[in-house]
């Protein structure tokens, strides 16, 4: 992706041609394109790729159709994979016939695949394109005062920090080799770059300015420069001894590239007046490049600078990467022994086993914190589903889990009582977020790529954790989706048994990187890569009944305590499944109207199938109300199967006309037959 400018284009394109070849070891000619950024435009490139023709999908599909296959193959998520996929549709449209001469493409290069690849399975990557990143201002000269500022402070700093390395003890690694680096050419850049900008003088004419001293030609140039303001007064005075008498003063100006300029007082009675003096190009020919001979001085000397810096600019980048390993050491180091974290230990069983977790924002946050276990295994229960009241808990226990497996990929020591696990080979993360206005996606979408990307990714040594899939959309479809979603990797334990192993159907991490690296499909005779270990928490309390393999999912949930109408959430995680969400309960907490609550409460019980609904009525006119109750229960006392549905109608008919202040009304019945329900509803006029 490049601008449109040309000029940028030029720039570019040398720096990223050397790149590509010098990062390869082929030595066949590379040809790089820059094409026009118009041609990257997220929205543009999504559209390409929804609506190509691609291999394997339907011909009669809709558009909705072909927008889930699509999002089912590729995360659209992530935009520069879209960007970069949409900007390949459109270079091979116009170029591939003169890219693929095949006689098979010569009517339009077709796309035959569409798959998703690990990028740490087939990036390496290559330092020097880094240091040729991070120096690129540099290289081009395109540094302004602020950037020498903040590169030499840096420096400075950097030095501090390899003389405190020096100080500490030679047997930890990473203090070693800060010291064992290269330091002198750290100290010879910092000094160069302190002895020749002057950065007090930089900030106030806002430019590179050499500092005195350096260069004896510049200095004489400075100082001869500095001189020409006396000589310019001595030419004015000069000069106005020429002018006519009614002009009282002038000056003399000058502008770089222009010269030397006499300037004239306004006045009403000189409209135009021409000055010819030789004065002025004597003037010019001695001092008018003056400015331009100083700025064109110190830019040869700011070039010399650059290419000192960049022929050390290896030794710096390698002292960076140290002191930010030294950073991050030291970051762990510190809250780890403030907050009282212990060091995790390695196993081999596949086990996940933490003892009284506690996350690590949550506990900063909140002083009564409770700490709970994290008990996940491959052999016994790789699936776990939490369930619980709304408000109790769910979704920091997930969080909980997910950071505290990161933080011991990471080197750090975690917050617990102990911790075991064996190395994992990803994270993956399927939790409700609010999707971009500009996105085009719905909540439920969203959520479903992620299901999809986990589902496509995960191997036996990955970690999921779900939290409250489906809650977006009608929950018979959340739900199903999840227990099939779950069924489909506790099938894979099943397969994954000494009596059901099929080396034809089951993947190892390492062979599933190798059918990536050999650009071999992800079909369904290829998919199954083992179960991964699953945390879910979801508010579908029924989940459990209906798993194919449910002596592999552990039932858990969120302990509370309810006193009358209130419910203390106790945020500890035990055995067993939770039978209410307690929501009613929590918006009463929150401060939600009482007769809202109420009402919610009406509707609920109307909602629920195995309960009765309570009488309910909007009429608060208690003589009215009686005279109702007389009119349904004529109604209710009446038998459909044995007396003609007009008999009903007729005696409802006499007390509308008699007792209601209306002048109709609309009753409904329930009728039931040994085979069904029937819903019977009638509206009597008066």
């Amino acid at each position: 992706d490049s601008s449109d400018s040309p000029r940028n284009d030029e720039t570019i394109l040398p720096t990223s041609q050397s790149s590509v070849i010098s990062s390869g070891t082929d030595t066949s000619p590379v040809a790089l394109v820059i094409r026009p950024a118009s041609e990257f435009r997220y929205e543009s490139c999504c559209n390409r790729i929804l609506l190509y023709p691609w291999p394997g999908l339907p011909r009669e599909s809709s558009n909705l159709e072909k927008e889930s296959w699509v999002r089912g193959k590729l995360d659209l998520f992530a935009v520069a994979s879209v960007r970069a996929l949409g900007g390949l549709m459109k270079f091979l449209e116009s170029k591939g016939n003169e890219i693929f001469t095949q006689s098979s493409l010569l009517s339009g290069t077709r796309i035959l695949g569409l798959h998703s690849y690990h990028i740490q399975v087939i990036l390496i990557i290559n330092y020097g394109n880094i240091q040729q990143l991070l120096f690129y201002k540099l290289q081009k000269g395109h540094l302004n005062v602020k950037d020498w500022k903040c590169l030499y402070e840096s420096l400075s700093n950097l030095i501090i920090i390899t003389e405190v390395c020096s100080a500490q003890d030679n047997t930890i690694d990473a203090f070693k080799q800060m010291k064992d680096g290269k330091n002198e050419d750290l100290f010879h850049i910092t000094y160069i770059i302190q002895r020749t900008l002057d950065f007090d003088q930089a900030e106030r004419e806002g430019r590179f300015v050499v500092k005195p001293g350096l260069d004896h030609d510049l200095d004489d140039l400075k100082r001869k420069f500095s001189g020409l303001e006396g000589i310019m007064n001595k030419v004015a005075e000069m000069e106005l001894n020429n002018l006519p008498s009614e002009l009282q003063n002038c000056s003399v100006a000058y502008l770089a590239h222009i010269g030397f300029l006499l300037i004239l007082p306004p006045s009403d009675e000189l409209s135009a007046y021409l000055v010819l003096s030789t004065t002025f190009d004597e003037l010019d020919s001695e001092f008018g490049d003056l400015l331009v001979e100083i700025a064109n001085h110190e830019s040869s000397i700011m070039m010399r600078l650059i290419e000192d810096i960049l022929l050390q600019s290896q030794t710096v980048i390698d002292l960076v990467f140290k002191a930010f390993y030294i950073d991050v050491m030291l970051s762990f180091s510190n809250v780890s022994r403030e907050l009282g974290w212990i060091r995790p230990n390695l196993n081999n069983t596949g086990d996940y086993k933490v003892k009284e977790g506690r996350h690590p924002l949550y506990e900063v946050c909140n002083p009564i914190f409770v700490s709970n276990d994290i008990d996940g295994s491959l052999k016994n229960f790789p699936v776990s589903v939490i369930t619980g009241p709304n408000s109790s808990g769910k979704t920091a226990y997930m969080k909980q889990i997910g950071v505290i497996a990161y933080l011991a990929h990471l080197g750090c020591f975690v917050p617990s009582e102990a911790m075991s696990f064996r190395p994992m080979d990803a994270i993956f993360s399927v939790a409700m977020v609010i999707p971009s206005v500009t996105s085009g996606f719905s909540t439920f979408m969203s959520d479903l790529n992620r299901l999809t990307v986990a589902v496509r990714g995960s191997t036996s040594k990955s970690l999921v954790l779900i939290d409250e899939f489906g809650s977006s959309t009608y929950q018979f479809d959340g739900a199903s989706l999840l227990v099939s979603t779950i069924d489909f990797w506790t099938s894979q334990v099943e397969a994954a048994s000494p009596r059901n192993l099929n080396e034809s159907t089951l993947l190892s991490g390492g062979e599933f990187k190798k059918a990536l690296v050999t650009h071999r499909p992800l079909t369904e005779d290829i998919i199954l890569r083992g179960c991964p270990l699953v945390f879910a928490s979801t508010h579908f309390y029924k989940l459990h009944d209906f798993f194919q393999n449910p002596n592999n999912v552990r039932k858990l949930c969120m302990d509370t305590h309810q006193e009358g109408d209130k419910v203390v959430p106790l945020y500890q995680v035990i055995e067993g499944t939770s039978q209410k969400s307690y929501a009613l309960q929590v918006a009463q907490a929150s401060g939600l109207s009482s007769a809202v609550i109420e009402r919610a409460r009406q509707v609920h019980g109307m909602l629920t199938p195995t309960s009765v609904p309570s009488r309910w009525s909007f009429i608060h006119n208690s003589d009215e109300a009686q005279k109702c109750f007389k009119i349904v229960k004529e109604f209710l006392s009446y038998d459909l199967n044995s007396a003609p549905l007009c008999d009903l109608v007729s005696g409802i008919r006499k007390h509308v006309n008699e007792t209601v202040n209306s002048s109709s009304v609309i009753l409904f019945m329930i009728s039931k037959s040994p085979s069904c329900y029937r819903l019977l509803c009638f509206h009597i006029n008066a």
